[in-house]
């Protein structure tokens, strides 16, 4: 399963990508307080919408809206991590 927040038009969803389509799981509406994943986890995942929106009428968003933190780490291949001593 793959998890999306698309931008199509003037609505924000969260959905799931199935190939060309994306199938509508929640509408983001916008509120700064929100956090449209949670939402969505805590509710009952088999009553997803049944309406559609095409791959290419949409626009991929950041996965998170407004994340508290980002977090990098340096160790993204064997040589470095030797290099630090975190093999």
């Amino acid at each position: 399963m793959k998890i999306a927040r698309l931008s199509a038009g003037a609505t924000t969803v969260l959905a799931e990508v199935e190939g060309n389509s994306a199938r509508i799981l929640l509408h983001d509406d916008g509120a700064v307080w929100a956090d449209p994943l949670r939402m969505w986890l805590s509710r009952d995942r088999h009553a997803s919408s049944e309406a559609l929106v095409p791959m290419a009428n949409a626009r991929v968003l950041a996965p998170v809206r407004g994340p508290q933190k980002i977090i990098g780490i340096g160790l993204n291949y064997r040589g470095h991590a030797r290099e630090t001593g975190f093999d």
